[in-house]
């Protein structure tokens, strides 16, 4: 019976703070992704937020001219991939390959904000994110004694992990309705190797990956 007390504090303090759900759309290597977010404060101006993003991770094209201009082979991030093909007793290596990237990630996080007025404000945030990346990778194959190029497209999937700070200029716009945008500035970590091993900062999922924000938040109310 001594516990009732603190569960009724910890339900009550749980729904009289402040909640907002949220949905930005990010851009990057022309790609765009869309995140629903939700954030509750939890003291003063610190939040804890979690959110779940999907769409385009971008686009782009590795060719052997490029970084490896005394050989027509260059390596790619994907066993499957770089697997050449033999073809009329010749070998066929890759030389080029064009990639879209698409991942589904669920994030959480720590943040904080400070309205400067009744209108203005910052809010910031560190997220840890986890998901599942979606690969279709079309290369070209040629050999060297060959005059004629192979195309192939493959499809990969494999797993992404991220540490991402993110910063945010607000905008109340409307009673419940606040707007934001800003930077975010996920840093991929390398996962499973054994099916995605980049080797050059070109590869997505590699490194630092900013993205440009936009969203909005709703304030949910008490419950």
């Amino acid at each position: 019976m001594k516990l009732i007390p603190f569960l009724f504090l910890f339900i009550s303090s749980w729904c009289f703070t402040q909640q907002r759900i949220g949905l930005d759309i990010n851009y990057r290597q022309a790609g765009l992704n869309v995140s629903v977010n939700y954030h509750k404060v939890i003291a003063n101006n610190w939040l804890i937020s979690g959110a779940v993003d999907y769409g385009r991770k971008g686009r782009y094209l590795i060719d052997y001219r490029d970084f490896n201009p005394s050989n027509t082979k260059v390596l790619s991030p994907w066993s499957e991939v770089n697997q050449a093909i033999i073809e009329e007793n010749s070998t066929f290596d890759v030389k080029r390959y064009f990639v879209k990237n698409k991942a589904v990630t669920a994030q959480i996080g720590l943040g904080y904000f400070h309205n400067f007025d009744i209108k203005h404000g910052v809010r910031g945030h560190v997220f840890v994110q986890y998901g599942q990346a979606f690969n279709t990778v079309t290369g070209t194959y040629a050999a060297a004694d060959q005059e004629y190029d192979i195309m192939k497209r493959t499809t990969t999937s494999h797993p992404v992990a991220a540490v991402s700070a993110e910063v945010y200029h607000t905008i109340q716009i409307w009673q419940k309705f606040t707007l934001y945008y800003g930077l975010k500035t996920p840093y991929y970590l390398k996962v499973d190797k054994s099916r995605f091993n980049p080797v050059r900062k070109e590869d997505n999922f590699f490194g630092l990956e900013p993205e440009i924000s936009i969203g909005i938040t709703y304030l949910i109310g008490d419950c």
